[in-house]
């Protein structure tokens, strides 16, 4: 929306919006308000919070987004998006059955940009075992600061993402 705002100030045509696509946006902007309010909670916090007030959001956004759909014709420019999200509902609403699972994907995006940035340079590897090292040193840093931003989780589980039981060796590298 920013962008099209943006374009009509330039002069630019901007695209109009869909009715159904706002509502849309507005009715997702309520679980994210939800989600900022329990940003830094617990996972049980996060968990009971969800069951009380985004799930039925969410169960209401289905309802009227397969009601809208029903509307909508097969060249609409909405009932693809539309049929995307619900042909993945599951997987969208698994946020309200585990209080560590986020609503975004945000954090998994940044972690990868630095790969997406740098690909060119993976061309240079050399040969086929230099890139084995390379994404060895890869996985290896990158789970170091996974390790880093994340202790408490790592600290709960006793071990590394892989379920190695390395969590003792790193408290010599100023883990707990």
């Amino acid at each position: 929306m920013a962008d099209i705002a943006a374009n009509a100030r330039r002069g630019k045509k901007a695209t109009a919006i869909s009715p159904i696509a706002l509502e849309t946006v507005k009715r997702i902007d309520a679980l994210f308000d939800i989600e900022r309010g329990i940003n830094g909670q617990s996972a049980e916090e996060r968990l009971r919070v969800r069951r009380e007030q985004s799930a039925p959001l969410v169960a209401a956004l289905e309802a009227w987004l397969r009601e809208q759909r029903l509307r909508l014709s097969r060249s609409s420019p909405v009932a693809e998006p539309i049929d995307y999200m619900l042909r993945r509902w599951d997987r969208f609403a698994k946020f309200l059955d585990d209080g560590r699972i986020c609503l975004t994907n945000n954090a998994a995006e940044r972690a990868l940009r630095g790969f997406a940035l740098g690909r060119k340079s993976w061309l240079f590897a050399g040969s086929e075992r230099g890139a084995d090292r390379a994404a060895f040193m890869a996985t290896l840093i990158t789970t170091a600061l996974c390790r880093a931003r994340h202790n408490a989780v790592y600290a709960a589980r006793r071990t590394m993402p892989n379920g190695s039981g390395t969590m003792r060796y790193l408290g010599e590298f100023g883990g707990r």
